[in-house]
């Protein structure tokens, strides 16, 4: 989580933060299909740290700009959110197929 916020915050101009939320979002998207959830989890923990609290400018383009990949982070954040005693993050593990990993 901690590294995510760093890269993404070493970066003064939004646009480059903006960059780096994408990679970082396509990175939580190949977590997801190999059902990585622990690592999903501090991938989303560390986006919402960096971009969407606080950061209003490189969110917006983010928004705008890469509007798929912006769904995209919401489903992940959706996904492991603590509503419902975790349901959806309950549903997705258990129709997982093969191996995961399972956030702790």
């Amino acid at each position: 989580m901690y590294r995510v916020v760093s890269l993404i915050l070493s970066h003064d101009k939004p646009k480059v933060r903006a960059r780096f939320t994408l990679m970082f979002v396509e990175i939580a998207g190949r977590l997801r299909l190999i059902n990585n959830y622990s690592a999903l989890r501090a991938m989303v923990a560390g986006l919402n740290a960096a971009v969407f609290n606080g950061n209003g400018m490189s969110a917006e383009i983010f928004r705008s700009k890469y509007t798929q990949q912006y769904k995209l982070f919401q489903s992940y954040d959706q996904l492991l959110q603590a509503r419902g005693s975790h349901a959806k993050y309950r549903l997705a593990l258990r129709n997982s197929k093969g191996p995961c990993i399972p956030a702790l």
